[in-house]
Parts: C-alpha cells; sequence; structure tokens
C-alpha cells in the first residue's frame, strides 16, 4: 500500500502500488472490494501512489508509472486523464519519460495540485484547474528529491520536498 484517502462516507481507499488496484476498507477496516486493471490506457494504472478525495466525492490518483494524475468514480469509472508529458513533465529529452507522480491534493474548488519527480535530479509541480488546464508548473533541482503536496482545510497547499535528509518547504500562504 502507498496512499490512503477516507471518503464522506467512511471508506477507506488505498493504493495498492505493487498490484495495480485500488482497495476499499469499510470503517472498521474490513476489505470490502477493490477495482483496477494493470497497463498504460488512460482507465488503467500502472503502480498508483497517492490518493485524495475531490470535493464531489470523487477519487483522485497519482498514478506513478503511467505518469498521470487521474480522477475516478469511488466505484473505478475515469472522469478526469492528466498525463503529465503532455504538461512540461518530460524530464528528459526522450519522450518516453516523464515525470513520475508521487501525491496529489484536491482543493474544494476542484484546483487539483501534484508533485513528480524526474529520471535526473528535478521534483516538479503542478497546479490544474478542475476541468485539468495547466495553471502553473514550478519546479525544484537540488539533488535527487521527491516531493509531497497537501492541502489545508482552508485551501492553502503547500508542498514539502527532501533532499539526503534535508527538507524545504513552499506554501501558497
Amino acid at each position: 500500500p502507498w496512499g490512503v484517502a477516507v471518503a464522506e462516507d467512511g471508506k477507506i481507499y488505498v493504493s495498492d502500488s505493487s498490484a495495480d488496484r485500488i482497495l476499499i476498507f469499510d470503517g472498521s477496516g474490513n476489505l470490502i472490494g477493490s477495482w483496477g486493471e494493470s497497463g498504460s490506457l488512460p482507465h488503467q494504472l500502472w503502480g498508483p501512489t497517492g490518493l485524495q478525495i475531490g470535493p464531489q466525492g470523487d477519487l483522485y490518483v497519482a498514478d506513478h508509472e503511467n505518469r498521470s494524475i487521474k480522477r475516478f468514480s469511488v466505484s473505478g469509472e475515469l472522469k478526469l486523464h492528466l498525463d503529465l508529458r503532455n504538461y512540461g513533465g518530460n524530464g528528459n529529452s526522450d519522450s518516453r519519460y516523464g515525470a513520475l507522480p508521487i501525491s496529489v491534493a484536491v482543493r474544494a474548488d476542484g484546483m487539483i495540485f501534484t508533485s513528480a519527480r524526474d529520471h535526473n535530479t528535478k521534483t516538479e509541480f503542478w497546479a490544474f484547474d478542475k476541468f485539468g488546464n495547466k495553471i502553473w508548473n514550478p519546479y525544484v533541482s537540488f539533488g535527487y528529491n521527491r516531493g509531497i503536496v497537501a492541502i489545508s482545510q482552508k485551501g492553502d497547499f503547500a508542498w514539502f520536498f527532501e533532499n539526503i535528509g534535508k527538507y524545504r518547504r513552499f506554501r501558497s500562504s
């Protein structure tokens, strides 16, 4: 397991990155279902990592190896697919490679934030509107590093990234 998200109804969603699926648990921790299939098509998963329940109750998934952020219904129907390679997420000159998302966070207004690492030394961050339009895409580069993103209840976001035991933070307020 990698990521976890809790829905308003108390169901718990866990990303099983080794089996390319989403596990569903009830509030008592009992496994009650799962969905997802391995592959590289838009509706498939390949190494899901970060999860977030969005303002409409959908599940946002950082699909690591597919280099994508995806929005699914909680039953697994794909609603939005953002391939980071289409938004400047090419960490290398080779288009087969791209930024590998680690975390995803969604504000109450639907704005999507994510962090991803490339195959070299940089961590990239994106902000998309609720329709999937890129708002901005800064990056940091100070050796091999990874970053995560989080949203506060007030809608402020923060990115934290690490490099060999040193932590840095960027935040909106």
